[in-house]
């Protein structure tokens, strides 16, 4: 379902050139790395949750689920300060171009990865909350929230950019 979106919005930042394309890319390469995280605090809580789902013990899932999502805001501060510092020098890792082409494409990548930066808290809780409802036996509510994540992204990537330009595009993908 998510895919899904990521294709429609693949199709409207493919109107911005190549250029464009080249700063989304490489930081949603970047970002994959920085997902990671939040990806393993979703087995992790996944499997927490299921063990103390079985065992009746709600109120200890409840504080797991608590300090994971403190300790995953924790993380994505960090991250952010880490990306504001020193998220050129590694975009620039993702990147290979004449010296005016890669101003261009870093200032689009930047732009983009700070948005996305500022949004990794929302992504980290969204990923702790889906992955104890799955430990909990829940596969409905983590379902409808992808298809409401599917309607949220297509209709931004089909609306913003009119409105606000790329910052449509970078916008679309954290709704």
């Amino acid at each position: 379902i998510i895919a899904f979106g990521g294709i429609i919005l693949q199709r409207v930042v493919n109107g911005f050139g190549f250029l464009f394309i080249a700063g989304y890319t490489a930081t949603n390469k970047f970002y994959g790395i920085l997902e990671v995280v939040s990806i393993s605090f979703g087995y992790a809580i996944t499997t927490f949750t299921s063990q103390n789902f079985g065992a009746k013990q709600f109120q200890r899932m409840k504080q797991g689920v608590f300090q994971a999502n403190l300790l995953s805001v924790f993380i994505s501060v960090v991250i952010l300060v880490l990306i504001i510092v020193f998220g050129r020098q590694v975009l620039l890792l993702f990147i290979s171009a004449t010296p005016q082409q890669t101003r261009i494409v870093l200032r689009y990548a930047y732009d983009y990865l700070l948005v996305m930066a500022l949004h990794l808290p929302v992504l980290y809780i969204l990923y702790s909350y889906r992955s104890a409802l799955q430990g909990m036996e829940n596969t409905v509510i983590p379902m409808i929230s992808g298809i409401v994540e599917l309607i949220m992204r297509v209709s931004a990537a089909l609306l913003l950019p009119h409105l606000i330009g790329v910052y449509g595009i970078y916008m679309a993908e954290v709704l």
